[in-house]
């Protein structure tokens, strides 16, 4: 008897369907995976590429770079005349803060402090309550005070000793004013 049982048990067992063979499912209702279901992670590159809005925002950033490596490579003159144009194609742009960094630094390599003033007191508008921002007014300031601007200089210094956000850079600022005096001789 248990012979028999074993033996139908194995027949009910093997005409059980299982596997892909032998599916009751039409071959030709199966949906197909794409090649890659599952989604491709992004790259530093093109998380940085995505970001942009249209054209004229990857043009701004070409052009930026492209100013960037003139200056590195020695054409400051052609890179401030870049920078500049960036400042006109794109008065808002996020990049004008950093253009007008740069372009000042390169200026006053290039002995042109008073323009370099400008610039950097239009960067310190741009971004007043940031670190960056005070660090561009306590460089006009400095050249104020290269440029025998002492009472303009002092007045720039006072202004960021007031700012309480950023106690390291009123310190700094606090030394310049001290040094000032000196200057006045």
């Amino acid at each position: 008897m248990k012979n028999i049982l074993f033996i139908y048990l194995a027949i009910i067992i093997s005409s059980i369907p299982y596997g892909p063979a032998h599916s009751q499912e039409n071959p030709a209702q199966k949906k197909e995976k794409p090649p890659y279901s599952r989604p491709i992670p992004e790259t530093q590159e093109a998380k940085r590429f995505t970001g942009f809005q249209g054209q004229a925002n990857n043009q701004a950033w070409i052009h930026f770079k492209y100013a960037r490596e003139l200056a590195a490579d020695g054409k400051l003159s052609r890179a401030v005349s870049l920078y500049e144009e960036f400042l006109i194609l794109y008065p808002d742009h996020e990049l004008c803060f950093p253009v007008m960094i740069e372009m000042g630094k390169i200026l006053t390599r290039q002995n042109r402090k008073s323009y370099a003033i400008d610039l950097y007191r239009k960067a310190y508008q741009k971004r007043k309550e940031s670190e960056e921002g005070i660090k561009a007014y306590l460089e006009a300031g400095r050249l104020l005070s290269d440029l025998g601007e002492i009472q303009k200089a002092k007045t720039v210094f006072e202004e960021i000793i007031l700012n309480e956000n950023y106690t390291e850079l009123a310190n700094i600022a606090q030394n310049e004013l001290n040094s000032l005096p000196l200057l006045d001789l």
